[in-house]
């Protein structure tokens, strides 16, 4: 009969259905990968964007070599110091770092612009391109070697964009360790040259140079308000019209020429600083600059009190410091046994010169200057400022001698 061979058949298919079966290699569970002779645990440690879970495996040639490294990561999940895997560039954090403090209205759209440079300049080398988790000490040392054909001003800027990146993927846990500590900033292979002021004797004979010969010269407004304002190249070539107000005798510094991200040269939405937008009395020499000025002013679609014409476009740092080397060169006009190196910026620290020397107070210069930190002021004239401090000393004690022991 065959419903004994049927219950038979029940019988078996019921026990295939309730064997176990086999169990995979999850959370801990420590087996034998027998293609490399190695044992091996995978353990999860997070997830990722798309919300799918991310495992690290750890091998061994001994199971207790394993369940020892596997104990270990435990540890670190447990603890949060467990790094997750994360392919973000040095490059990329550079940038990061950057677009935040433009949209935090940290770093205005000049400053941005600046530090924009730098990652360009990072990007664009080999450190650049590594993972942030597989950049070795070696990697950095070998960028800093690198760039030391630059200025030490840049490469100081570098360093500290290195330097906050990898402090920052540190306190993000992109990183367990920081691979830039120990690492000191290069020194620049060039020497370093000092900009100077001009003397009295040079001042006076570029300014008769300006005067006479040259009165053509198409910066020469610009050189002469430098000299009588401090006023840096590209603030005065920002200023429009509508800053000069002859009836008060003031200037209003609102902003300056900057460069853009394909390094054409174009007018900044503020002055280098917060410092730098301020409201400068103009004392006689510049008041009649300007005043002369605008009686050969000719309109420009800008409205710029100073444009140049011929190629209808701002006028730039580069053309005005071009032009004053070539005067200087033509009619002789430093003494070449005076230390330091004259450029345009010289007749900005001439200005600061003669006001140091004249008397005027440190805070005052400052805010004329357009420096942010009065330290600013002082590190750059240091010089001036001591050997001012020395001559209002003598006097002082010349006149005590006089007053009790004459």
């Amino acid at each position: 009969m065959r419903p004994f061979l049927g219950a038979d058949r029940c019988c078996v298919k019921e026990n295939v259905s309730t064997m176990p079966r086999k169990r995979g290699n999850g959370d801990g569970t420590i087996y034998k990968m027998e293609s490399k002779g190695l044992w091996a645990a995978q353990l999860t440690i997070g997830v990722d964007a798309n919300g799918k879970p991310k495992r690290k495996t750890v091998y061994g040639k001994r199971q207790a070599d394993v369940r020892a490294k596997l104990d270990a990561l435990k540890n670190e999940l447990a603890t949060g110091s467990i790094i997750t895997p994360n392919k973000m560039t040095v490059g990329d954090m550079a940038r990061c770092l950057t677009e935040e403090d433009r949209a935090l209205n940290i770093i205005g759209e000049n400053s941005y612009l600046r530090k924009n440079a730098i990652c360009v300049r990072i990007s664009r080398s080999a450190l650049g391109s590594i993972p942030l988790q597989k950049v070795k000490p070696a990697d950095i040392q070998s960028y800093l070697m690198s760039i030391t054909e630059y200025s030490n001003s840049v490469i100081a800027k570098d360093y500290g964009m290195l330097a906050r990146c990898f402090r920052t993927a540190l306190y993000r846990n992109i990183l367990n360790k920081n691979p830039m500590v120990g690492l000191r900033k290069p020194k620049s292979v060039n020497d370093t040259r000092r900009v100077r002021a001009l003397t009295v004797d040079e001042e006076k004979k570029l300014i008769a140079v300006l005067n006479d010969q040259e009165r053509s010269c198409p910066y020469r407004a610009q050189f002469l308000l430098m000299l009588y304002t401090g006023m840096r190249m590209g603030e005065i070539n920002a200023l429009d019209i509508h800053d000069v107000n002859l009836a008060f005798r003031t200037v209003n510094i609102r902003r300056t020429v900057t460069r853009d991200s394909s390094e054409h040269s174009v007018l900044g939405k503020t002055t280098k600083t917060y410092a730098g937008q301020r409201l400068l009395s103009l004392p006689d020499m510049p008041f009649q600059l300007l005043s002369d000025h605008l009686k050969n002013w000719r309109p420009n679609k800008m409205d710029l009190l100073f444009f140049d014409y011929r190629a209808n476009k701002i006028i730039t740092t580069n053309q005005a410091n071009m032009t004053l080397k070539r005067l200087i060169s033509k009619y002789t006009l430093l003494d070449q046994t005076v230390p330091g190196t004259v450029t345009l910026h010289s007749l900005r620290h001439t200005y600061a010169t003669r006001c140091i020397e004249s008397g005027m107070h440190a805070k005052s210069l400052q805010k004329r200057l357009g420096h942010t930190d009065i330290k600013t002021t002082l590190d750059t004239y240091c010089d001036v400022f001591e050997k001012f401090d020395k001559e209002a000393s003598d006097r002082a004690d010349a006149y005590m001698q006089d007053l009790l022991f004459a």
